[in-house]
């Protein structure tokens, strides 16, 4: 099975190697398969493309096996971004790394490693928290932890809960600064960088759209 990465917005960032690998393959496991289809109609073929969101993908691990065990071409890519990363997979691969078979990695975009590449942040160590805890008492505990850790702390985060996780940012410490991607390699894009009182001020006279990636550090003395 190939893990492909995907655009994380423009389409012209697919690379070479991963339209021959679309290409070529048998099967498409999408965790989104409207966003399968422009991605394989922007290459200019069609393919079989099967749903895989998380409470499915238990479910199919058997099924991937059986394909590849036939000699199918599975490729599995995610709505946006590189696979298996706060994303469905995970649970696919490790059934095909415990029977041996060959997962292979196609790399391409990461909303990760894009927003820390322009973040300003000369840190050489990051940690990625994934998505954040619904509950703010659970959000506020996991950003303590990692925050303490004095290194930046890369989250994902909606437009519907930004504003309520700025404000608990804030309340952790106003020693903190912040980098926002938003809508990244799409036609909107919006980079910002500040501290974390000028974050909120800015963002909070908005009404926002979009997904953000947030890298945070403190920023001490």
């Amino acid at each position: 099975m190939f893990v492909v990465a995907t655009p994380i917005g423009n389409l012209e960032d697919l690379s070479e190697r991963t339209k021959r690998i679309l290409k070529e393959s048998d099967l498409i496991l999408s965790e989104d398969t409207r966003k399968a289809k422009i991605i394989l109609n922007f290459i200019g073929v069609k393919k079989k493309v099967l749903s895989l969101y998380q409470e499915k993908e238990e479910r199919m691990v058997n099924f991937v096996i059986k394909e590849i065990q036939e000699g199918r071409k599975i490729a599995l890519i995610t709505e946006a971004g590189t696979p298996c990363i706060s994303d469905p997979g995970a649970i696919i691969v490790s059934g095909l790394r415990e029977k041996n078979l060959d997962v292979i990695p196609v790399p391409g975009p990461s909303s990760v490693i894009s927003a820390f590449s322009v973040s300003g942040f000369r840190d050489s160590d990051f940690i990625f928290i994934g998505f954040l805890p619904r509950k703010k008492s659970k959000m506020k505990e996991k950003l303590k932890k990692f925050l303490s850790l004095r290194i930046p702390v890369i989250f994902f985060e909606s437009p519907y809960r930004i504003k309520r996780t700025l404000e608990v940012l804030s309340e952790i410490s106003k020693s903190l600064t912040v980098f926002i991607g938003r809508e990244m390699t799409k036609l909107h894009e919006e980079y910002l960088k500040g501290n974390i009182e000028e974050i909120k001020e800015i963002l909070g006279k908005r009404k926002l759209m979009g997904e953000f990636t947030v890298v945070v550090k403190y920023e001490e003395g």
